[in-house]
């Protein structure tokens, strides 16, 4: 077909400012000439966004739908409410399809053909989304918008015979070096064969119904203030060859999948909770780590790192409460002394690094929820507090996974005159220098910060330090080191805040989620297969990469093969991986498991809030969803976060970066405590996901002060 030349071809892109009531949305299209341009000839079409248009002359229309279903609640009266999909506008069903629809879920579609004239975007239920128990259905719902694997792989029973073969292999007598006593680096030299550590004091950290064990530990004091740390991980690639079939299918997943109190793993169970994970009592084939570390004044300096293949037993199976327990002195039971004294070595160790002027991080205590269905259909919660015992475990693991960056990244420079394509880096960008300088403006104005303080100061602190730093500052390139200074000034910035707690942890979420024009302060986090673009800003380190969690995450096998190609002495070799879809693979895995939480969160919390006429909260932020709708997030008994929508659309003129809100004529700030009537307790739709509020006259402050223990 002969193309008109006049016709252009475009890519819609619509970005809502929370903060900002809209007449009509901003939607902006990137024409094929590279610019991106307004027009309003495209509002009539109602486009989603990244949908592809076309236009010719004056007329455009929609040639693809990037995002063409979703999944929506149909109530009782035929009204929809979308539960997932990206639809900027107010959705309704054709009044034929309620019959068969209301009081249930959907999947629905995104028809391209839209009514110019209504208001309304027009959705098509396809079909019920129908199970008798909310865990299941709220799982499918998930798995289809997200396109999760439905189930886990299994193994054939010739690779399971394989696996044995491999494993009976690796341990043969002439291939595996006897390792007893290490009282110093040099001890453990850099070896192709597999070191014997089954004697030696190694024990897991995980939680008590964990199966799938990825790494073991031991600590050997060397003198009072230098000591050596093993991390020993599972080494699946023994066990996954490249480029076979289950490589192919583990690549094609990315990572394995923790929904509620479910597991879709990454690799077949035989692999992922017997060959290769660390159980208790078991021979295990392992990539060990050691590090030693010599401590001084609030510091600390690597003084020797050495990698091996290995195979290990585990000495002990120790869950985060055992362990936070006995870092305590709470702890009664009876354990293996040896584990014992290792273990508390291991605590002074990680809070020491932790400590260390060069990781003195702005981290806050945490909590792990998991929800699950009891006997009687009711969504059910446990939560998991992350203490010591948790950081611990995380200081380890991030010290092995910055010793393998650096390692690949020493050996891309010896041996590799471009150094893209091998290994794979976690990294996250740091914010550009006009977006800092405008954040630290927002924080003065919200007097959260000293008004005084100037970047210009801060900046040129940061840069002094790097140059009485030339260790450090001879391994940066020109980017990584303008990555390093931004993220020092933003560490810094956070550090001069004028308080803490949780008011300025909320107004922070407010500023940092929209502190500047191009949307988060912080950047989220992806992957890199640069070692010359590989700076993560959050942790404050350069070249580091994934490599403690193979069983669940490929980025882990990719960088085990690099390790164990470099103790062969062969050059590093290109992944072949596609790092942006296995870097989408693994946001698509987050974003899954946090949205499946925060809805399960709302059926766990039903029947309680069903009771109450009204609710005391904390404001936590105001923003507009689209023209027609207004949403209030605010938390309650401190830690759980609530979405109100209002039924009435109120007058709500959202102020100072979204930190106060003229919402009818009363004026509310972040962080404030109000109390919000409930006017029946059908306004409270666990399915719809939010609780619905008659007006804003519906909203009044209270004096009241939720003050949080803390366990000193």
């Amino acid at each position: 077909m002969k193309v008109s030349m006049s016709r252009s071809k475009g890519t819609v892109s619509i970005y809502i400012n929370p903060f900002r009531y809209l007449q009509r949305l901003p939607i902006k299209v990137k024409w094929q000439d590279g610019y991106w341009k307004q027009d309003i000839f495209v509002d009539l079409l109602k486009p989603l966004p990244r949908d592809v248009v076309y236009k010719e002359g004056n007329s455009y229309w929609i040639e693809e739908r990037r995002e063409d279903r979703g999944i929506a609640y149909i109530d009782q009266e035929g009204k929809a409410t979308l539960i997932y999909g990206w639809v900027p506008y107010s959705v309704a069903i054709d009044t034929a399809d309620i019959p068969r629809f209301r009081n249930s879920f959907c999947i629905v579609r995104f028809p391209i053909q839209q009514s110019s004239s209504s208001k309304s975007f027009k959705i098509q239920p396809e079909r019920i989304i129908d199970y008798s128990s909310i865990l299941d259905r709220e799982i499918q719902m998930i798995a289809f918008y997200h396109k999760l694997p439905q189930w886990a792989p299994v193994a054939t029973n010739e690779e399971e015979e394989e696996y044995e073969a491999s494993f009976s292999n690796a341990v043969q007598p002439g291939k595996i070096i006897d390792v007893t006593a290490v009282n110093a680096i040099d001890d453990l030299p850099d070896e192709a064969e597999r070191y014997d550590l089954r004697d030696r004091v190694l024990y897991t950290i995980d939680s008590e119904a964990t199966k799938d064990i990825d790494d073991a530990i031991e600590v050997i004091p060397v003198t009072r203030n230098r000591y050596i740390i093993g991390i020993h991980i599972a080494d699946v690639t023994e066990f996954v060859a490249e480029g076979q079939h289950r490589d192919e299918d583990a690549k094609s997943r990315g990572t394995s999948h923790y929904l509620a109190n479910r597991v879709i793993h990454m690799l077949p169970s035989i692999l992922s909770e017997q060959f290769c994970s660390l159980n208790e009592n078991r021979d295990r084939l392992a990539v060990s780590v050691y590090v030693e570390i010599e401590f001084s004044e609030g510091n600390y300096e690597v003084k020797g790192v050495r990698f091996a293949k290995s195979v290990i037993r585990s000495k002990a199976k120790l869950s985060y409460k055992l362990v936070e327990d006995i870092i305590n002195g709470t702890f009664s039971g009876t354990i293996n002394q040896d584990v014992f004294a290792s273990l508390l070595a291991a605590y002074q160790v990680s809070k020491r690094i932790a400590n260390s002027s060069s990781n003195r991080g702005n981290a806050y205590d945490s909590t792990n929820v998991k929800y699950y269905e009891d006997e009687n259909g009711n969504i059910g919660c446990k939560e998991e507090i992350v203490g010591k015992s948790n950081k611990l475990i995380e200081t380890f693991m991030v010290t092995a996974n910055q010793m393998v960056g650096e390692r690949m990244a020493d050996a891309i420079v010896t041996c590799c005159a471009n150094p893209g394509g091998i290994g794979l880096y976690r990294i996250q960008r740091s914010p550009a220098e006009k977006d800092l300088r405008e954040y630290l403006d927002k924080l003065a104005d919200a007097n959260m910060i000293e008004k005084s303080l100037r970047y210009d100061d801060l900046k040129i602190e940061v840069e002094q330090g790097l140059a009485n730093d030339p260790g450090q500052r001879s391994r940066l390139s020109e980017l990584e080191k303008r990555e390093y200074i931004q993220a020092a000034i933003y560490r810094k910035m956070c550090s001069a805040m004028e308080s803490s707690g949780e008011e300025t942890r909320i107004k922070l979420g407010v500023l940092g989620r929209y502190g500047y024009r191009a949307g988060r302060i912080q950047a989220k986090a992806g992957l890199s297969d640069r070692y010359d673009e590989s700076f993560h800003q959050s942790l404050g380190i350069n070249r580091y990469a994934w490599f403690t969690s193979p069983i669940r995450r490929y980025t882990d096998i990719v960088n085990h093969r690099q390790i164990k190609a470099i103790l062969s002495k062969e050059p590093p070799a290109p992944s072949g991986v596609n790092v942006r879809l296995l870097t989408e693979k693994i946001k698509n895995a987050d974003f899954a498991e946090g949205h499946l939480n925060r809805r399960l969160q709302m059926y766990h919390l039903h029947e309680r809030l069903r009771q109450q006429k009204q609710l005391e909260v904390q404001i936590a932020s105001f923003e507009w969803v689209n023209p027609d709708t207004f949403k209030l997030v605010a938390i309650w008994e401190e830690k759980y976060f609530l979405e109100f929508l209002f039924q009435k659309k109120p007058y709500a003129n959202i102020e100072e970066q979204g930190l106060s809100c003229l919402l009818d004529r009363k004026t509310y700030r972040i962080a404030d405590h109000i109390i919000i009537s409930i006017d029946d307790s059908a306004a409270i739709s666990p399915g719809k996901g939010y609780i619905m509020v008659q007006d804003g006259k519906r909203i009044r402050k209270t004096t009241k002060t939720y003050r949080k223990q803390v366990d000193g």
